[in-house]
């Protein structure tokens, strides 16, 4: 799974060099070019589809919220929002270490799900700070 993390933070990484960059809520990034853009008060996601392949990739930048009082509960409340009520995946999520960077404390799991007979996998990275 910390390839997965490791990959898809590469992905963005490399993205955001080529493009002009936005803001949402208290998060800065770069929308990979390509991609659908579709946007609500509280997320903005970038979806891309590869018919070839039959294969697609969602992107949701999520608006923040009142911290629950931990690193621990702000990733169960959102697990449960984000992930469980939309992807319904059948196992719990499998947890990476809470890492510490610049005053901010990062969670971040992942999990499969059944999507269109085909298994996908739902990340959630879930920061607490300030």
């Amino acid at each position: 799974m910390k390839k997965l993390f490791l990959l898809s933070f590469l992905c963005i990484c490399t993205l955001a060099s080529f493009a002009q960059k936005e803001t949402f809520d208290l998060v800065t990034y770069s929308p990979p070019k390509g991609w659908s853009r579709d946007a609500t008060e509280t997320i903005i996601s970038f979806t891309v589809i590869n018919k070839k392949n039959n294969s697609w990739c969602r992107i949701n930048v999520v608006k923040s919220t009142v911290s629950k009082g931990s690193i621990e509960q702000d990733f169960k409340s959102e697990w449960q929002n984000l992930i469980v009520k939309n992807y319904n995946p059948s196992v719990a999520p499998q947890l990476n270490e809470i890492q510490e960077v610049n005053g901010w404390k990062i969670k971040n799991g992942a999990a499969e799900f059944t999507f269109n007979n085909s298994t996908a996998t739902a990340l959630l990275t879930t920061m607490s700070g300030f």
